[in-house]
């Protein structure tokens, strides 16, 4: 069994429902076939539609689901697949992910101590796994709590959870950690922080140069100063107005699920494999000089 990591299993959770459950009929067809059976309770006369819609309607109220990988997931299993054929590693940097990296201590005492927690740490790396998923860690933890801490350097970075199209990605991640380590709760938390000093720099640079100095010209103390100001959003806003909580909770058929659709990308790659062994085959029979 290959395991998949917690940040980015996600992508195997598109739509997936266990296998064997009945999935409710959508309003519409729920109104069409309570409409049709209760004019058979009174003996109505169906007309040649709703004839021919009743058995259908049945058939798709008591048809259990069948588990089955969406297309995203199994273009995601492609990606990992091909890349682990070529050795090939992504390289995933950015500018977020730099600020994060050197302020996320900070930002963790922060918001522990706002929860409560005033000894909140970052947590030791510790690998995890069991079998289905794997992770070398997360970011902190408390007795029966566990948090995913997103630092963001810019205001917008506290948009609505609601409005993040990777919402379901870090749900699942989180999921994924209260797991592995047997909690039940936890949360996503988005932090609004100052800059590092080697982000704000490279920020001023930029300005320095958009207004029209030359790339060579150092930095003056003033105008450094000012773009430190803008970005000093600690000493401004209180805790409180710089962090963004969606609460996420580990269900009691989500290691069911999670297992079911580990297993069948695991089928998958077992797919891929063979159609690997046999790539171009029957091409290079055909175009190889005779």
């Amino acid at each position: 069994m290959i395991e998949f990591r917690c940040s980015s299993y996600g992508h195997l959770m598109v739509g997936a429902q266990l296998a064997g459950q009945l999935i409710p009929l959508g309003k519409t067809d729920q109104k069409e076939l309570d409409n049709i059976l209760k004019k058979q309770e009174q003996g109505k006369p169906l007309t040649p539609n709703q004839e021919t819609a009743l058995p259908i309607l049945l058939a798709k109220r008591d048809t259990p689901f069948k588990a089955e990988l969406s297309p995203g997931a199994k273009t995601y299993i492609e990606e990992i697949f091909i890349n682990e054929k070529a050795g090939y590693m992504p390289v995933i940097s950015s500018i977020q992910m730099e600020h994060g990296d050197e302020v996320e201590q900070r930002s963790i005492r922060q918001v522990g101590a706002y929860l409560g927690y005033p000894m909140a740490t970052k947590a030791v790396p510790k690998p995890l796994s069991n079998g289905i998923l794997c992770s070398s860690g997360y970011d902190w933890a408390v007795k029966d709590y566990l948090f995913d801490q997103k630092n963001v350097w810019e205001p917008k970075g506290l948009k609505s959870f609601e409005k993040d199209k990777d919402l379901a990605l870090y749900i699942w991640q989180v999921k994924g950690y209260l797991w592995l380590t047997g909690r039940k709760y936890g949360a996503i938390i988005r932090c609004l922080m100052n800059p590092s000093e080697s982000i704000l720099l490279k920020e001023a640079k930029q300005l320095w140069v958009k207004a029209g100095y030359d790339w060579n010209q150092p930095i003056s103390d003033e105008f450094l100063e000012a773009c430190r100001a803008n970005r000093d959003f600690e000493s401004r806003m209180p805790i409180e107005d710089r962090i963004r909580i969606f609460k996420v909770e580990l269900e009691e058929n989500d290691p069911a699920l999670i297992t079911q659709q580990v297993t069948l990308a695991n089928e998958y790659w077992q797919q891929l494999e063979i159609e690997w062994q046999n790539k171009n085959q029957k091409e290079y029979e055909f175009f190889k000089r005779k």
